[in-house]
């Protein structure tokens, strides 16, 4: 019962944290939940300043909304607004399966 329990209560851990990535004509949502505490965010068009392909960067304290903590290729967001998306969050790291893919379905401009 106590390693069913661990399993359970750090699931993200051993299977990496559920993160989804949804493009709409608007904007992208994300769906980010790395523990106990999920974050959904929907970044509009207009928000982002472009999407570029970069590695991680841990120094330069960028939010990384990935499945596995140990990913180092993917793409950043990084918003219009010099102050960040929000207050807590000003550049964005994100790791789709399929980058090509993801860049594919983006406006014209922001892949």
């Amino acid at each position: 019962m106590i390693v069913g329990f661990t399993l359970l209560y750090r699931d993200t851990q051993f299977f990496g944290a559920p993160t989804t990535y949804v493009i709409t004509d608007q904007g992208i949502g994300v769906h980010f939940i790395p523990g106990h505490i999920d974050y959904r965010l929907f970044l509009t068009f207009k928000e982002i300043s472009r999407i570029q392909k970069s590695k991680y960067q841990k120094d330069l304290n960028w939010d990384a909304f990935v499945r596995n903590r140990n990913t180092q290729d993917g793409l950043l967001m990084i918003p219009k607004n010099p102050n960040g998306f929000t207050k807590r969050i000003e550049n964005l790291f994100i790791a789709p399966n399929d980058m090509e893919k993801f860049l594919e379905q983006l406006p014209h401009g922001y892949g």
